[in-house]
C-alpha cells in the first residue's frame, strides 16, 4: 500500500485525484469500522486545489 500512496501523491501534484480498492474476491469477515483518532491523517499535495 505505500507503493499506492507515493504513486498517487505524484500524480496529486497534477491535479485532484480519486482513487478505489477493488477486491478480486468478497470480503468476508469483520464488519468495516471508523479509523481509530491515531489513525494517520490524508494531508493535501502541493498539487491539491481545494
Amino acid at each position: 500500500m505505500g507503493h499506492l500512496e507515493g504513486l498517487l501523491e505524484r500524480l496529486g501534484k497534477h491535479g485532484e485525484i480519486n482513487s478505489h480498492v477493488v477486491l478480486s474476491t468478497q470480503f468476508e469477515g469483520r464488519p468495516v469500522a471508523e479509523p481509530r483518532p491515531e489513525a494517520r491523517r490524508v494531508t493535501p499535495s502541493e498539487g491539491c486545489s481545494r
